[in-house]
């Protein structure tokens, strides 16, 4: 299900995420693409944990919108 997802949308997801600050981008690649808890990326990163999930979540959101741009049949997607 989700891993299957997640690789066929890992190629469009590269042109977003390329455009994004780097610590967004830092974030973002340590969380949602390499499995670690946002507290463990706050460690990696020295970080503090309300930071991380505040650049975690505004990666997410530019990410989404870049793909909806570009990509409008993956509103579905979204709900």
């Amino acid at each position: 299900g989700c891993r299957v997802g997640r690789q066929r949308a890992a190629p469009v997801t590269r042109a977003p995420v390329a455009g994004l600050p780097r610590r967004q981008r830092e974030i973002f690649a340590l969380v949602d693409l390499q499995g670690f808890a946002p507290a463990a990326a706050a460690e990696r990163t020295g970080m503090k944990a309300v930071s991380v999930r505040a650049n975690l979540f505004k990666a997410r959101k530019s990410i989404r919108e870049g793909l909806l741009a570009t990509h409008p049949s993956y509103s579905e997607l979204s709900r």
